[in-house]
């Protein structure tokens, strides 16, 4: 591999990833991955949405389930139609990081991994604590003169195979803990499903920022059963989430007129809701 000059440096953040991919092809070995580190430490890296690419095949490509990247792109405006050109957020489990060219190392079916420094970074603590490399390692891959990086700048860190991540992979990186509570609310609704009526409404969901269920996949209905599971989807993006119904709206507090149900904060960030107040799809058993 040819070092990276420093106009090609200065050039990597207008560069974007899977620029070439189709239906079939996500990622070719020309691609260049930009990976971050979020607040909970976990990888991610950035996809470019290609025509015929569609959200279910890019999960498969990556070894995610549909829930899975729905939790790590919540600002998306829909998932049916996602625009050509959309930026998605994937987890890149560590074990699909190859930080160094073996013998079996084929660069046709690889591409190359850029780690994007963030404030506070230090060379020390990317090579060995984010990578696990010794410090001269990487060094000597990106020409660096001393331990100094800056905010902003690509540290070449290893490859990635073009034909995608195994699920296997991911053994230690299970569906999120709220998309896992709501799968299990739905299975309960399914099972319910069979021997109650189904009720679908429409109207307003509200939801307060210093709720002190902030964290709950909890709702306040006006009429569901409580300790019920009902079904809500935001028709913004047609996502949607099976939440445990735990008491009505309280009358002292006014969230507005045509409010069906009170959710969490939690729930309304999982739903891509971007106001206080959002219209709503939902479905309960009687």
């Amino acid at each position: 591999m040819k070092f990276l000059t420093t106009l090609t440096l200065l050039l990597l953040p207008f560069l974007i990833f899977a620029r070439h991919g189709d239906s079939l092809t996500y990622l070719m070995p020309q691609d260049s991955v930009f990976l971050t580190v979020d607040e909970s430490n976990q990888k991610i890296i950035i996809h470019q949405l290609e025509k015929k690419q569609t959200m279910y095949s890019l999960a498969k490509f990556y070894g995610l389930e549909f829930n899975e990247v729905m939790y790590y792109n919540e600002n998306l405006e829909t998932f049916s139609e996602i625009p050509v050109g959309s930026l998605i957020n994937i987890p890149i489990p560590n074990k699909a990081i190859k930080r160094y060219q073996r013998k079996d190392f084929d660069p046709s079916t690889h591409a190359s991994i850029y780690y994007k420094v963030k404030k506070g970074d230090t060379l020390y603590g990317v090579a060995k604590r984010m990578f696990r490399m010794p410090v001269e390692d990487i060094q000597k891959r990106n020409n660096l003169a001393d331990n100094n990086i800056q905010p902003g700048q690509y540290l070449h860190v290893g490859w990635m195979s073009t034909n995608g991540i195994p699920r296997e992979y991911r053994k230690l990186k299970p569906v999120p803990p709220e998309w896992q509570a709501s799968q299990l609310n739905e299975r309960h609704y399914l099972q319910a499903k069979g021997i109650k009526f189904e009720k679908e409404e429409s109207g307003v969901a509200a939801w307060n920022k210093n709720s002190k269920t902030e964290g709950k996949l909890t709702a306040l209905h006006s009429s569901a059963p409580i300790n019920s599971i009902i079904e809500v989807t935001n028709t913004m993006n047609n996502r949607s989430i099976y939440l445990k119904v735990i008491g009505r709206p309280s009358s002292k507090v006014y969230y507005g007129p045509n409010v069906k149900v009170i959710v969490t904060p939690k729930v309304a960030k999982m739903l891509g809701a971007r106001d206080h107040r959002f219209y709503t799809i939902i479905k309960s058993l009687r």
